[in-house]
């Protein structure tokens, strides 16, 4: 009789694993990216970005994306963009809002365009 419990307590404790992990996985959430041109090079500006999830979600990455060219040197928040062609990971790690503000200096650059994007990574 014990030996029969016990394996039922198992099968139980199994079919418990598997739906929790099944529920956590169909449940873990997505990204959705938001994109930004700059081709207004010579002018500074700020950009207020704002991802587009429901009520139940939230946002918990953010990961910042540059390409495109330019002829000169341009800041992006902190980060100081060379002349040339631009491909470049400004920012991957931990975010927690659903909104974003970026700020574009020219600095030197005249002339070129950037596309900025960001994804924001989420849960639900």
């Amino acid at each position: 009789m014990r030996a029969r419990n016990i394996i039922w307590i198992a099968i139980a404790l199994l079919t418990g694993l598997i739906g929790f992990a099944a529920m956590t996985f169909l449940s873990i959430g997505g990204s959705e990216t938001e994109t930004i041109v700059i081709d207004q090079i010579s002018s500074p500006h700020n950009y207020k970005v704002i991802a587009p999830l429901r009520a139940d979600e939230y946002v918990h990455n953010l990961k910042i994306v540059v390409r495109g060219s330019i002829n000169d040197t341009a800041m992006i928040g902190n980060v100081k963009l060379l002349a040339g062609k631009v491909n470049k990971v400004i920012y991957n790690s931990d975010w927690y809002s659903p909104d974003y503000e970026l700020r574009y200096k020219p600095y030197k650059a005249i002339e070129g365009s950037l596309k900025v994007d960001l994804t924001f990574s989420y849960l639900n």
